[in-house]
């Protein structure tokens, strides 16, 4: 972004090492279940950001997506998904549900008979 507005100087500090200061926790994670829509509409933004980087760049960056799955464990969890789905697809975020059988396929440890509702990141 700031080469895009003409700065060719910039400096970027971190603490120790490159992930070292506020942003260790979040060192290659992406997730877009979010309970402020400006965080999810945030949070799709940079996902996209990564693409048009390396395409722009033609540089592979070494993002491997893998997804997240998130477990309702009862109704009331299940209808908070209900709201964040809403708000991720609103922002341009797909989280989508998963069938048992989905569910089961990618988390075979996971109990699906226990889950009341399954989304994938």
């Amino acid at each position: 972004h700031l080469a895009r507005r003409g700065l060719t100087d910039v400096l970027l500090l971190e603490r120790a090492e490159l992930t070292a200061g506020s942003t260790w926790h979040a060192a290659g994670g992406f997730h877009s279940l979010n309970g402020a829509s400006s965080m999810a509409a945030l949070q799709g933004y940079t996902i996209g950001l990564y693409d048009a980087l390396q395409a722009e760049s033609e540089e592979a960056l070494g993002l491997r997506r893998t997804g997240a799955i998130y477990l309702a464990g009862d109704e009331a969890w299940a209808e908070f998904f209900a709201v964040e789905q809403a708000r991720a697809l609103t922002a341009g975020v797909e989280l989508r549900d998963l069938t048992r059988a989905e569910l089961r396929e990618l988390a075979p440890v996971v109990d699906a008979d226990r889950v009341v509702r399954a989304l994938f990141d």
